[in-house]
Formats: structure tokens, sequence, C-alpha cells
């Protein structure tokens, strides 16, 4: 998981994005199913594309930490923000809820216009969660 991390550090360092990333794990995962990591790289990734295609910030923070039984994954920008009642037609949200879902995790968006963006979600514990039958 602190792979991810580190790739989106260095991705903000190279000029490959237009934002300054800070990006903390809070201690190693190695207890998360290789599914599970993946499911989180994906959403960090979904959510990185989302706020360079939209948001127009100069600054995201990514933060990972594990606390009780559960994992919190946030990550924040400081762009132009948007109305969470308004329905959106893209797939970017569409594709987080469903990853964060697979492993019983909730989202939670919080943004409204000239305010940034707030995606935070929510796993239980990890390693032992197995995906929801499909």
């Amino acid at each position: 998981m602190s792979d991810a991390i580190a790739l989106a550090g260095a991705r903000a360092r190279a000029g490959i994005w237009r934002f300054k990333t800070l990006a903390r794990a809070e201690r190693t995962f190695g207890n998360i199913s290789a599914p599970e990591q993946a499911a989180i790289y994906r959403i960090i990734q979904e959510q990185l594309n989302n706020i360079l295609k939209y948001a127009d910030a100069s600054s995201v923070t990514i933060r990972i930490a594990p606390k009780a039984n559960k994992i919190f994954l946030t990550i924040s920008d400081n762009g132009k923000g948007f109305d969470t009642r308004v329905q959106r037609n893209g797939i970017g949200i569409t594709n987080i809820n469903s990853r964060a879902e697979l492993y019983n995790g909730k989202v939670e968006i919080d943004s409204s216009p000239g305010n940034g963006c707030r995606l935070k979600v929510e796993f239980q514990t990890p390693g032992v969660v197995s995906p929801k039958a499909a």
C-alpha cells in the first residue's frame, strides 16, 4: 500500500501532475490482501484522475490510516469543488463506490463549489474481510 502512496508522490515531484501531493500512510499494511490493496490503489488512482480532470487543484493530500478494525482512506484537494447533490454522468465516482462496496467499504464525499473535495473511504478489518459474493 505504501507503494501506491510513494508512486503518487513521485509522479507529483516529476511534474506529471499539476498539483503538489502530500501522501502519507500511518504505518505498513502487510495484512491487507492483494485484491484489497488493488482496490485501494484503484480508488486512489481514480480520484487523482478526477482531480486532474475537474478540480483545478494546486494541492492534494492522501492519507491511509488504520484504526481499530478499520482502514480509513482520505483524499482531499483544494480545487473547485462541486455540488454533491447534482447527478453526474461520469463513471469515476461509480467505480470508486463499486470498488469500496466489494470489500464492505463506505464512501463519503464532502464537497461544495469553491471549497475543494474530500473523499473518505472506510474499509472493515483489513485482510479478514472477503469480497461480497457475486
